[in-house]
């Protein structure tokens, strides 16, 4: 097995963990959409970004990046917030990276 150490796979890391950051943080719609899946379920993430203002940085990472990053969530258990907190983990497993995310789905809800 390969292992990728250049420069460019932390620059590419780095651009991937900015754009699960923004989709996260400010794409209402991308949330909406997997939200709809349900828990568990790989979602590839280009699907997801369909239409999107941020589906442009995304071809810009799929220039240099054309495998396949999986998006899913799942309920987390959270005591204070158990029935509105979830886990959100984007993965490109083909180059060992990946980004979670805790998410309250209640500022998701309220928002819509």
């Amino acid at each position: 097995m390969e292992f990728l150490e250049s420069d460019e796979t932390l620059i590419l890391e780095d651009k991937l963990s900015n754009l699960s950051a923004n989709l996260v943080s400010g794409e209402n719609i991308f949330l909406s959409r997997l939200f709809k899946y349900p828990p568990g379920i790989a979602i590839d993430l280009d699907e997801l970004c369909v239409s999107l203002e941020i589906e442009l940085e995304l071809q810009e990472i799929r220039e240099e990046f054309p495998d396949k990053i999986i998006v899913t969530w799942i309920d987390y258990p959270n005591a204070e917030f158990q029935e509105y907190s979830a886990i959100i983990l984007f993965l490109a497993e083909s180059i060992f990276w990946n980004q979670i995310a805790l998410y309250n789905k209640r500022l998701f809800e309220d928002k819509w």
